[in-house]
């Protein structure tokens, strides 16, 4: 009883805190959202049961003792260390509360909050009402469009933050909606609102996120056997690696394409040119950037350059981990089988955006990736 309180209180704070994120234009603690105010809380009140957790989860009570060494070490800044905080505890949460996260009124009310904060968005884009922030963004042009309207956004300060966060709800909608909507026509309502909210953030990443989780929802219902549905989805999942690493390694054949191929060229650069930090990372002091452009848009390698090869490997390991679980809940149609797509559909996103550095998204990945590794042993 006291774990189900204890979980409700989680959630609903989980809420208030990106109700509240808008805030971050107006008022910011030491460039923290007031909203993260609320995730303070919610880590405080899961904290009780973090050190025991943990246990069951070797690899992050490995990445837990690195980072303490690495703040020591390597001057880490207080919001990194927040942020991997953060995404730590909520692989926890998602583990030790992975029977509520399933739960059909608990997916039932993160849907319609995820429909509200959607209607919001459209309303906001047509109305030509954008909510952002300058230093994130560092330019209005960003969010401009050709037609004079901005890139949609909602509450979230960021389109592709907005994208990223219909992602997940997509997901959970596409495979748990039918137990939870029993009329068809809310079901299209909700499928229609959810898909053109992700049209009009106009966010490539997201929309490549989304045909994957089609393409898995097709092979999901394909009447073919277990033993090939789980060889097609290996298939892919190679597939999309070498996709990825084929782009990395001939990335100076798409600079004039994207300048995402040139940030990855200053990233390696770094990496490359000092044996320490290649080992530890660097510190939040040094900007990574060339000729007046800053690293992003690469999970993997922000980790790399932050962190060093020993966080790349650890956040890797995790990640690689889960993605290998979800197949398995995915051939099984087990239970899990939203978070678990929602993973699968997370590949372009760790290699070609800021996925988890958006917030609400690094907390509904930590959680799925908690759910997954309880989910399936």
């Amino acid at each position: 009883m006291l774990k189900k309180i204890n979980f409700n209180i989680i959630y609903n704070l989980l809420f208030i805190a990106i109700l509240l994120y808008p805030l971050a234009i107006i008022y910011k603690i030491s460039d923290f959202s007031v909203s993260y105010l609320f995730v303070l809380v919610i880590m405080l009140l899961a904290g009780v049961r973090f050190l025991y957790y943990i246990n069951n989860l070797n690899s992050l009570y490995i990445l837990s003792f690195y980072l303490i060494i690495l703040f020591i070490i390597n001057f880490i800044n207080i919001k990194f260390f927040f942020f991997m905080f953060t995404f730590i505890l909520f692989i926890v949460i998602g583990f030790n509360y992975k029977m509520y996260f399933i739960n059909k009124k608990v997916i039932k009310k993160f849907i319609n909050f995820s429909f509200v904060i959607s209607i919001i968005g459209i309303i906001l884009y047509f109305l030509k009402i954008p909510l952002f922030d300058f230093k994130i963004a560092g330019s209005e042009k960003y969010f401009m469009l050709s037609n004079g309207y901005y890139r949609a956004m909602s509450i979230f300060l960021n389109p592709n933050s907005f994208a990223y966060f219909i992602i997940f709800a997509f997901s959970l909608m596409l495979f748990y909606g039918k137990y939870i909507f029993f009329n068809k026509y809310y079901r299209k309502l909700y499928y229609i609102v959810f898909l053109f909210s992700l049209y009009i953030a106009y966010s490539r990443s997201a929309i490549l996120s989304m045909v994957l989780i089609l393409i898995v929802y097709g092979i999901y219902r394909f009447k073919i056997s277990r033993k090939n549905k789980l060889l097609i989805l290996f298939f892919m999942l190679i597939m999309l690696i070498s996709f990825f690493m084929f782009l990395l390694s001939s990335r100076e054949l798409f600079y004039n394409y994207d300048i995402r191929f040139l940030k990855i060229d200053i990233a390696i650069d770094y990496l490359t040119k000092n044996f320490y930090h290649f080992i530890f990372g660097y510190p939040h002091y040094i900007n990574i950037k060339k000729n007046g452009i800053s690293f992003s848009d690469n999970m993997f390698l922000y980790f790399f350059l932050r962190g060093g090869m020993i966080l790349f490997i650890l956040i890797s390991f995790i990640y690689l981990k889960a993605i290998l679980k979800s197949i398995i809940i995915i051939i099984l149609k087990r239970i899990e089988i939203g978070y678990a797509v929602y993973l699968f559909s997370s590949i372009p996103l760790m290699f070609f955006s800021n996925f988890i550095l958006f917030f609400p998204n690094v907390i509904l990945f930590a959680i799925s990736i908690g759910v997954i590794l309880k989910g399936y042993k």
